[in-house]
Formats: C-alpha cells, sequence, structure tokens
C-alpha cells in the first residue's frame, strides 16, 4: 500500500504586512521565488498573497516531512 500525506498550516496576514522588497529582502528570497515577489507586490493587498504562498509552502515541508524528505527549502517550492 501506498503511503499518502497531507500538510496543512494556518497563518496571520499580519505577518507579512509592512514587509518591503528593500527592507526585507533576505527574509523575503529566502521563502519565495522572485516570480512569487513579482506577483504578490502587484496587489495592494500583497501581505495575502504572500500568506497564501507560505501556507501552500509550509503544508506542503510538513507533508514531504512524513517520508523523512528534510533538504527541501520554501524557495524550492514554487
Amino acid at each position: 500500500m501506498e503511503k499518502l500525506s497531507i500538510g496543512c498550516d494556518i497563518e496571520e496576514n499580519s505577518r507579512f504586512e509592512g514587509k518591503s522588497l528593500e527592507k526585507d529582502k533576505d527574509f523575503l528570497e529566502k521563502i519565495f521565488t522572485k516570480k512569487e515577489l513579482e506577483y504578490s507586490y502587484k496587489s495592494k493587498n500583497y501581505a495575502q498573497h504572500l500568506c497564501a504562498r507560505f501556507c501552500a509552502k509550509e503544508a506542503i515541508v510538513k507533508a514531504l516531512s512524513e517520508f523523512n524528505i528534510s533538504d527541501v527549502y520554501y524557495s524550492d517550492i514554487e
């Protein structure tokens, strides 16, 4: 029987409010790809876009950890 895993994550949008590409570049680039940052910051509600992507990445990392896969970085997931 194949093993399946599900990851889930919930985060506050406020975690990403006030983050700027200039001031918080190192933090943001550890988590998001250039394409994700460009897309998210085109929106007035960029914090919601960043938060949604972060939650998806966190859920994937949690699901992969069930298979002892730990060498995946957030910026590897798009």
